[in-house]
């Protein structure tokens, strides 16, 4: 018999990705930082609740988990990064940052997002511990590898910029291990494979979407007609998208039992 939530898996993956595209693209005109962040991570949550029939107020609730994950990266600088791509000896440098940069993002939004679609396996007091716990190991990681520049993915000499990558990198270990240790391997699952497939979809979309910025310019089409940085954002934006609604999709059985239960 038919379910409402028994949705192919193209919908699971094709959804999220779509509208998290759409969220990339809306942060980079209503605004930047943190702030704007908020946009896809709360939307790729809707996207992902509602294909798995989640309650509304289960839906509210990682809409929230996902606003923070995913607002968590917003922190970071890449323009610089960015602005390695322009020149051949620099550009696989930018694609590296890219690379780490994105798997970073991914790894911190998905965990904490997977938290949040499961939170009922874990008391209030270790989510909020959890939460809080990214605060110190973010300043540990911060002083111990950007502060120093030990691996630098900005401009030495013209106007460098503060990296935090390696700050929101322990963070998302810190927060995983906290996890693992006050629950079960099958409480700590759902966080740990949505911060997984995150990190995958980050990895792709933000170091493969910026080759946008190397080589659209080579495309034979009127310049004018498209921005290779806008392609960048939804290029990251549909990755990560596609790779929340696969890990999704693959956990939709124990997720579709969190989605009903009462808060």
């Amino acid at each position: 018999m038919y379910n409402k939530t028994d949705h192919p898996v193209w919908l699971f993956v094709l959804l999220p990705a779509t509208t998290m595209l759409l969220g990339w693209g809306l942060r980079g005109y209503i605004g930047g930082g943190p702030d704007g962040a908020l946009i896809p991570g709360v939307l790729v949550a809707l996207s992902v609740c509602l294909l798995l029939g989640y309650k509304i107020e289960n839906a509210a609730i990682a809409a929230v988990f996902g606003a923070i994950g995913v607002g968590y990266g917003g922190n970071m600088t890449y323009g610089q990064t960015l602005g390695f791509l322009k020149e051949a000896d620099t550009i696989y440098w930018g694609v590296l940052g890219c690379l780490v940069k994105g798997s970073v993002w991914g790894l911190l939004g998905g965990a904490v997002l997977g938290l949040g679609m499961v939170r009922y396996r874990y008391t209030r007091k270790t989510i909020i511990v959890a939460i809080l716990l990214t605060i110190p190991a973010f300043f540990i990681g911060k002083a111990i590898i950007n502060d120093p520049k030990l691996i630098y993915f900005s401009n030495r000499e013209d106007r460098p910029r503060g990296e935090s990558w390696a700050g929101l990198l322990f963070a998302a270990l810190a927060m995983l291990a906290f996890l693992r240790g006050r629950g079960s391997k099958e409480d700590f699952a759902i966080p740990l494979r949505f911060a997984l497939w995150g990190l995958l979809g980050g990895s792709l979309g933000f170091g493969g979407g910026c080759l946008w910025l190397a080589f659209g310019k080579y495309i034979p089409i009127d310049q004018k007609l498209i921005g290779w940085w806008k392609m960048m954002e939804f290029s990251f934006g549909f990755l990560f998208g596609a790779a929340i609604g696969w890990c999704a999709w693959l956990n939709r059985k124990t997720l579709q039992r969190a989605g009903r239960l009462s808060i």
